[in-house]
């Protein structure tokens, strides 16, 4: 695709928070009247036209990026509030909804809901009960294809629910929580397969990606983003392997496809234990990563490490937009990617190159080594961009990151 020449208004301005959420705002409308856009409930991420957004990131290229223009920098100030929805469980939200035909699906940790996006009335309502111990209570988001909302659940489920009535058509579970895995991210999808991982850097798990079908919730493949024994890179976790069976490089946020080349991007976490390494010398891959998979068979294509060897948590957190730009008189194709160390980096996407990577917000001390001495870091540990605070396309909205004393 080619770069927008417009800022779009962010899909997420609202829809991440850190209190407790007792309402979920769901619809707004010019106060001189609206007009629906309605597309198919079959609708794929891979068809951005029309007025859909059936992936969190909107298009498979990841680039929030809508063209409907009812939405103006003129009418914007009369935007009001239409109508809204309140979760039964009350509890944080991560996620932003998905519409399609004039619905939204909304999704926290346990609950599925779709809504009429005119006046907020529940279609219907699934909740899911965990099956097994939950190592976390988060969610970040769904997917709609093929007549299915697909995401999965803090216990390891990959699930399937009807988006005309919401009954479950399959749960599958690919992760165990016993090991520390939980699902958080949200799934992409390309024609007949699921794209997902597990979280669990924090819980001593260790990072992977899968495709599952979309008919039946069966693996396809699955890559190793922290290498098993024999595999290409394990010999950068050091000499005990038992290193890599707790080495993080989990999943949490979107990823991204490349439709022309048919490659997955993946956005490789932290390092895990974060701050502590002793156990675990040498570049540590391929966490810190954009990582460039073959969509059909999970082969690695290639990759770059951001952060090597990471003792500071700066896990590469976006792996988006993916387009083609003209620089210098040349069209090149390109791919962006943020990491919570505040840098953006634009990497070309035939020569692999980075092109040029700057910071986006302050950085003080990011090499520094861990001490029993205060020192003054930015980014801090929480970040310069995760998803929650990620502008990079917005100067003006920057504002000076969160600095930290690391005490060990």
């Amino acid at each position: 695709m080619t770069a927008p020449h417009r800022i779009p208004l962010h899909p997420h301005t609202t829809a991440f928070c850190r209190s407790t959420l007792t309402a979920i705002l769901v619809a707004l409308a010019l106060v001189f009247g609206t007009s629906h856009v309605l597309a198919s409930s079959q609708a794929t991420a891979s068809d951005s036209s029309g007025g859909d957004w059936v992936y969190v990131d909107h298009d498979l290229a990841g680039t929030r990026y809508s063209h409907l223009q009812q939405i103006t920098t003129k009418n914007v100030s009369q935007l009001v509030k239409a109508c809204a929805y309140s979760f039964p469980d009350k509890e944080p939200s991560q996620t932003a909804p998905i519409v399609s035909a004039g619905r939204m699906y909304l999704t926290t940790a346990h609950y599925t809901v779709a809504v009429d996006g005119a006046d907020c009335h529940v279609i219907w309502s699934s909740t899911w009960t965990p099956r097994e111990h939950e190592p976390t209570n988060t969610h970040r988001g769904a997917a709609l294809a093929d007549g299915k909302i697909i995401r999965g659940t803090d216990d390891g489920f990959l699930l399937a629910l009807d988006a005309k009535d919401g009954h479950t058509l399959w749960a599958k579970q690919i992760a165990d929580p016993k090991e520390g895995f939980f699902i958080s991210m949200p799934p992409l999808v390309h024609g007949n397969l699921i794209y997902i991982g597990p979280a669990g850097a924090e819980t001593a798990a260790h990072g992977w990606v899968g495709a599952f079908r979309i008919r039946d919730g069966e693996q396809a493949w699955r890559f190793n983003i922290v290498p098993d024994d024999g595999e290409p890179g394990a010999d950068t976790w050091g000499p005990d392997p038992a290193a890599r069976k707790h080495g993080g490089g989990n999943l949490w946020t979107p990823m991204s496809f490349d439709e022309k080349k048919n490659l997955l991007y993946v956005p490789g976490g932290n390092a895990a234990p974060d701050l502590y390494d002793d156990d675990r010398p040498g570049d540590n891959l391929y966490t810190n990563s954009l990582i460039a998979l073959d969509a059909t068979t999970g082969h690695l294509v290639w990759y770059r490490q951001f952060v090597p060897h990471d003792v500071h948590d700066y896990d590469v957190t976006h792996v988006a937009p993916v387009f083609k730009t003209a620089i210098n008189g040349s069209t090149r194709n390109v791919i962006a990617s943020t990491g919570k160390d505040g840098l953006l980096r634009l990497l070309d996407r035939d020569s692999r190159d980075v092109i040029f990577s700057v910071p986006f917000t302050n950085r003080v001390n990011v090499e520094a080594p861990i001490t029993t001495t205060p020192v003054r870091v930015c980014p801090g540990t929480l970040g310069g961009a995760g998803v929650e605070r990620l502008r990079i396309l917005r100067q003006a909205e920057l504002a000076d990151c969160p600095c930290y004393r690391l005490v060990c």
